[in-house]
């Protein structure tokens, strides 16, 4: 498994404590829930996997607000408040790299996001991202989003 899917992995970890542990999360705390998570571990991360998740990590976080508005508009009949809390941070992951990451391409961001879906969400999670992010993507490429 590449490095880049390990940091995914691990901003997923970081994202879905954050979401249990918080009802409305106060973006000032950012800095020491990622110091909490990324210390108290028995063993320390490589330092591409600790930059490339902290870049996920930070950029979900800081846009989270404009991202739960794509998924609210993206997932028909689904209120965000639905959607389970490991396929919302997936989610919420590949909308921060397709929307404001630029260094990955976006059938990369999707596949990796599916891939993620397939082993840590249910068994219907890969084709709700998928269908959800090929959406965003298309509209994307059209300009419409």
């Amino acid at each position: 498994m590449g490095v880049r899917r390990r940091a995914r992995e691990q901003s997923l970890q970081f994202l879905y404590q954050i979401e249990l542990k918080y009802d409305s999360f106060d973006i000032s705390n950012l800095n020491h829930e990622l110091r909490e998570f990324w210390y108290n571990r028995d063993k320390p991360v490589d330092n591409d996997i600790f930059e490339f998740s902290n870049v996920i990590n930070v950029g979900t976080m800081e846009n989270r607000e404009s991202i739960d508005k794509l998924i609210s508009k993206y997932s028909a009949n689904w209120k965000i408040g639905r959607i389970s809390k490991i396929d919302k941070q997936i989610l919420r992951m590949a909308i921060f790299e397709l929307i404001y990451s630029h260094d990955v391409p976006k059938s990369v961001v999707i596949n990796e996001a599916i891939e993620i879906a397939k082993k840590y969400g249910s068994e219907e999670s890969s084709s709700f991202i998928n269908g959800i992010l090929d959406r965003i993507n298309n509209d994307l490429i059209r300009g419409d989003n």
